[in-house]
């Protein structure tokens, strides 16, 4: 998944709206719901993409993960030395 990506997967904007969830509310208050509100899908959505709440963390960190890793990449590329 790539920032310039068009058009998202409803699994890619579900994992965008859960990370804007996560820096809003926190692990402990994470809404599925809301996010899925968020998105314009149905409650059951996400689980279709995700088995359940802690995968659905669990493949948001990994998004972040991934973004830094690129951006560190970037960084390095820029400044071989």
């Amino acid at each position: 998944m790539t920032e310039s990506a068009t058009p998202q997967s409803v699994r890619d904007k579900l994992i965008i709206a859960g990370l804007k969830e996560l820096n809003a509310h926190g692990v402990q208050n994470f809404s599925v719901r809301r996010i899925a509100s968020e998105c314009g899908v149905s409650c059951a959505a996400p689980y279709k993409h995700f088995a359940d709440k802690q995968d659905f963390i669990a493949a948001i960190i990994r998004f972040g993960n991934s973004q830094w890793k690129e951006r560190q990449r970037k960084i390095v590329d820029m400044y071989p030395s």
